[in-house]
């Protein structure tokens, strides 16, 4: 729903293994049981933080939970009567906040995805909100601050009156776990009060230029009367969001747990929310920000193109990779608009669509760098060795650790692994890719000399 506590690295496998992937595929599993196979497509990190939360602090015997929770077939199924509190009541919170986020998206955009899957998980949502009736937890003062959200938006207020409801929320569904479970209420509420907060506004963050764009709510532009976030608008955001992650990691001090714990979940949420901010929101001085959806960049095409070329085989080539270069590459439309698009040969045609293509891997390159980071998680866990590795002992500490030094310093093998890899697959997918233009161009050629 959030993403906030993804896991990231900064997490030994040993501890990945015996702790998250358990409550992962716990919670997966329990929902399927619980509520439908469908229901497991539903899914979300912070749901399993929930879970890892609640079974730490209750300090349960991980080891004597069913054994299908450890086994990575995810098509094996579990007991519903040995299914523990934490996988139970994580589940079920993650059945609610889906049908409230769904509700969201309906007012926002009443289109006939979200009331079909309001339809599709109904019963869902109905057992779910019984079965947390049953162990105390306000599911209609959840509801009714949900309907506060809708209503407080269509107004002026300040950015804490916006998140406030969201925010409640979370902390309701904190503090009742904590009751169910024994320990602090207070400290638990604490945490999700915050962590809601913190989930509004980093969501208000990341979209605020495709908001601005679509003309929709922002609970940023509308507390601080602003267009535009850069400068000193976006350091005051961050700062803002720098102080409520530092108020969780306090609280999370706090918990009962043992350190390690402790620092995994830190860890986890100060790499998560320093991704978020610096993947988006990026400002380029030289680039034009307007955007083009896929319609109007096939529309733009079909003006440039309706006056200059009659060859109709021809024409829509050159209208798909206008199209393509427009949605990529938007500053792109007022040169295409001055050529002579009839002139354009097949070669050229195709370089300035891998031009284009190359414009908008390097605005994404640093989101194209993580995802090729992680398709190398498979491998072999390396021992690190040494203390000075941020309590990683596997290459998945490369994830991040690779790209900035910042939360720790990463052992010189691990490092140098990362880069090897790293090096190897860029060749291999370069190749690939020359491989393909060289057939997309003899496939033009052809049909141009046809």
């Amino acid at each position: 729903m959030f993403g906030i506590m993804k896991k990231r690295c900064g997490e030994s496998c040993d501890l990945d293994r015996k702790t998250h992937r358990v409550h992962y595929c716990g919670t997966c599993k329990s929902m399927g049981k619980l509520y439908g196979q469908k229901s497991r497509l539903l899914l979300n990190f912070d749901a399993v933080f929930l879970a890892e939360l609640i079974s730490i602090t209750s300090e349960e015997k991980i080891n004597d939970w069913q054994e299908t929770y450890r086994t990575p077939n995810c098509l094996s199924s579990v007991d519903e009567e040995l299914i523990p509190f934490p996988l139970w009541y994580s589940s079920s919170v993650n059945i609610l906040l889906t049908e409230l986020k769904i509700k969201d998206h309906k007012v926002d955009d009443a289109s006939l995805m979200w009331k079909g899957l309001d339809k599709l998980f109904k019963n869902s949502f109905l057992k779910a909100k019984n079965n947390l009736i049953q162990v105390g937890l306000d599911v209609d003062g959840i509801i009714k601050c949900s309907e506060k959200q809708f209503v407080i938006e269509q107004g002026e207020k300040s950015l804490f009156e916006y998140a406030e409801p969201t925010a409640k929320i979370t902390a309701l569904i904190f503090e009742n776990a904590a009751k169910n479970i024994n320990s602090d209420q207070e400290i638990f509420f604490d945490i999700g009060f915050n962590f809601g907060f913190l989930a509004y506004l980093l969501d208000a963050f990341e979209d605020f230029e495709k908001d601005r764009n679509e003309n929709k709510f922002n609970a940023i532009a509308s507390a601080y009367l602003i267009n535009e976030l850069q400068g000193e608008n976006k350091k005051r955001i961050v700062f803002e969001i720098h102080r409520l992650r530092t108020k969780i990691q306090a609280k999370i001090q706090e918990l009962n747990i043992p350190e390690i714990n402790k620092k995994e979940f830190i860890s986890r949420l100060t790499l998560n929310v320093f991704q978020k901010i610096n993947g988006i929101g990026e400002i380029n001085a030289d680039i034009d920000k307007s955007t083009y959806s896929w319609t109007e960049s096939k529309e733009e095409a079909k003006v440039i193109l309706s006056l200059r070329e009659k060859e109709p085989i021809k024409r829509k080539v050159q209208a798909a990779v206008f199209s393509s270069v427009i949605f990529l590459h938007p500053e792109t439309v007022e040169t295409l608009k001055s050529i002579d698009a009839s002139q354009i040969g097949a070669v050229a045609l195709m370089a300035t669509f891998f031009s284009s293509l190359a414009c908008f891997a390097k605005g994404k390159k640093n989101k194209i760098k993580r995802k090729l980071k992680r398709i190398r998680r498979w491998k072999k866990c390396v021992d690190c060795g040494g203390a000075d590795c941020c309590e990683c002992f596997c290459s998945n500490c490369c994830d991040f650790c690779f790209e900035s030094e910042i939360f720790g310093k990463c052992c010189t093998d691990c490092r140098d692994e990362c880069k090897r890899d790293l090096s190897d697959l860029a060749w291999a997918l370069l190749w690939v890719s020359v491989a393909l233009l060289i057939l997309i161009i003899i496939i033009l050629v052809g049909i141009y000399v046809v």
